[in-house]
């Protein structure tokens, strides 16, 4: 892990600037060019958790949707 962003894993709370701006920073280092955003992570997991067999239920539950059509 790089040594800039160690210390974003070690903290209870984060400003959400500063999440983003470690976020892009991390996303430069890993040479990803496409646009990144926490919001990102949010589909990113929902459609992982779909593909390898997750129940909708569940994700809905973990995304906090309270509408099945909102998760679908």
């Amino acid at each position: 892990m790089h040594s800039s962003l160690r210390w974003v894993y070690c903290r209870h709370h984060l400003h959400v600037s500063a999440f983003s701006k470690h976020l892009h920073r991390a996303a430069k280092l890993s040479q990803i060019d496409k646009r990144v955003t926490a919001h990102t992570f949010r589909h990113s997991f929902a459609t992982r958790l779909l593909e390898n067999g997750t129940d909708i239920r569940t994700v809905q539950e973990l995304l906090g949707h309270t509408d099945i059509r909102t998760t679908a």
